[in-house]
């Protein structure tokens, strides 16, 4: 057990004694972390079900929502990076930060370095929904360690509370045709341990290992989504959203958490824009009715993602566009027990999920592509979503 803990400190706060510069800064997009949607291949801009995880979806499904509903407390866990051979490598372990070094160099000096990342959402999750409007505060942590080469790391570890304020309405409502349309407004404020240094320096640091005198970085800003959705014939729906049409952010920099909430003049201060997301998606909910007594629902999906790419000065490094495609599908059994699988980024996904009516369980393995072409850099995604509402 020492060893786990002693390597996850190395991981999470070993390269915290080194400079910053808000130049390489890039603001980080609120999110709601979904072991429903990784388990299905991603948020399906298309689904027409509503719930607490819609916020981070099309917000044109607020237009369905008709019945009160509350969330009282969320926790989401995630997890991405070679999880499964860190842990293998702790029997290597002895004593000193040697030992530990010596386990992740193997790592860092591969083809494509080392990369890990880390979000946990909650305990602090509240949402309200009622007549097309839904509402929902969330806190989450997250963290990121970049190591590409030995003499180079990058680390994040943050804090982030965002508020979610969405409405949806039916412009449209005829026997065989629906239309809803929708839009999300979000306001973030984060709080981030940004440093950077060489992988040989993580190990010294932790003796040394002073919350005190960390540069912090403090990210505030606001966002839009909006979206719309076709249904026709109950059966098929066709959607459309844009994550992040106008979104400001400003972020500056701070010598310390002192120095932050005493006021103290900040370092340095810049502003940019989060990156819109552009997504058009697909969705088939047959009708099964030799099925009906055991299958609630059944839907299977199919999104394309950042549209947006191809545009040079949004986007101007190229990435495959086939890492931008999505298939997903889920399976609902007497509106209990689900069973999810999808491919995103070229990998596939899988999940199950069981709705106890005042809490809702699920968990899901995914994978996440890091570089430009499939198979280039592969991570492991494991999520964990535990909600309680009614």
């Amino acid at each position: 057990m020492k060893k786990i803990l002693f390597l996850c400190c190395i991981i999470f706060h070993g390269i915290l004694s080194f400079g910053v510069d808000l130049k390489t800064f890039v603001p980080v997009s609120p999110s709601i972390g979904s072991a429903r949607f990784s388990g299905m291949g991603g948020p399906h801009t298309a689904m027409t079900d509503c719930d607490f995880e819609s916020f981070f979806n099309n917000p044109a499904v607020f237009g369905f929502v008709q019945d009160e509903k509350w969330m009282f407390s969320r926790l989401s866990a995630k997890i991405e990076g070679p999880t499964m051979e860190l842990l293998n490598s702790i029997p290597k372990l002895k004593s000193g930060g040697s030992e530990v070094l010596n386990v992740l160099t193997p790592f860092i000096t591969a083809s494509n370095g080392l990369t890990i990342t880390g979000d946990v959402q909650g305990p602090l999750a509240f949402g309200w929904m009622d007549r097309n409007i839904g509402i929902g505060v969330f806190n989450r942590t997250f963290s990121s360690l970049s190591a590409p080469n030995m003499t180079t790391s990058y680390f994040n570890l943050g804090e982030e509370i965002a508020l979610y304020c969405s409405y949806g309405r039916v412009v449209l409502d005829k026997p065989h045709h629906v239309v809803t349309v929708g839009g999300t407004a979000k306001g973030f404020l984060q709080f981030i341990l940004s440093q950077n240094g060489s992988a040989s320096q993580v190990v010294d640091s932790i003796a040394d290992f002073n919350i005190k005198e960390i540069p912090v970085i403090f990210s505030r800003g606001f966002g839009i989504d909006v979206g719309a959705q076709y249904i026709l014939y109950n059966v098929v729906s066709f959607g459309i959203s844009i994550r992040d049409l106008l979104s400001p952010a400003f972020y500056s920099l701070h010598g310390n958490l002192k120095d932050l909430f005493t006021g103290k003049a900040a370092q340095d201060v810049r502003y940019g824009f989060l990156k819109p997301n552009l997504a058009l998606g697909l969705c088939y909910s047959p009708n099964i009715p030799w099925l009906s007594n055991y299958i609630t629902r059944w839907d299977f999906m199919i999104d394309y993602y950042n549209l947006l790419d191809f545009i040079p000065f949004i986007t101007p490094y190229f990435r495959n566009p086939i890492l931008n495609l999505s298939v997903g599908t889920e399976l609902t059994i007497h509106n209990v027990l689900r069973f999810r699988m999808g491919l995103n980024e070229g990998y596939l996904a899988a999940g199950t999920g069981l709705d106890l009516s005042f809490c809702k369980m699920d968990i899901s393995i995914s994978g996440k592509e890091l570089g430009y072409e499939p198979g280039s850099n592969p991570q492991y995604v494991m999520e964990f979503t535990l909600t309680f509402d009614y």
